[in-house]
């Protein structure tokens, strides 16, 4: 893999993309674990309780096809990167000495104005 540097094409050393393999990874897995959940919950619905089991037992047996957190990856990496981002911009923000306190929807005075961030980042 290579990236520009100062106007100068360089190649990113071997463990640089080892450990951004590990963190595509993990969130492959993360991602995974969410979609399997959403399954699972739609078919105990659908299915008797016992067809779970057959379920569960299918999915860690298989390793024909591509997951789906393999294939949202970009799209997931990207949705947290802009959360940081956010996340960090509103923090910055708020160590302004000039900015005052906020005003608190009714109903959520009790949640901290981090708090309020993720629940407005919420869907």
């Amino acid at each position: 893999i290579r990236v520009m540097v100062n106007d100068k094409i360089v190649g990113l050393k071997t463990k640089m993309i080892t450990l951004y393999d590990e963190q595509v990874n993990c969130f492959i897995n993360q991602f995974d674990r969410y979609f399997d959940e959403e399954r699972l919950q739609l078919q105990s619905i659908t299915s008797p309780p016992s067809h779970l089991a057959e379920f569960i037992r299918k999915k860690r047996n298989s390793t024909i096809g591509t997951t789906r957190g393999s294939v949202t990856k970009a799209e997931n990496i990207a949705d947290a990167i802009g959360l940081e981002t956010a996340f960090n911009a509103y923090m910055n923000l708020k160590s302004n000495k000039h900015v005052n306190g906020e005003l608190k929807l009714p109903g959520f005075e009790k949640f901290t104005d981090k708090q309020m961030f993720f629940i407005s980042f919420a869907q």
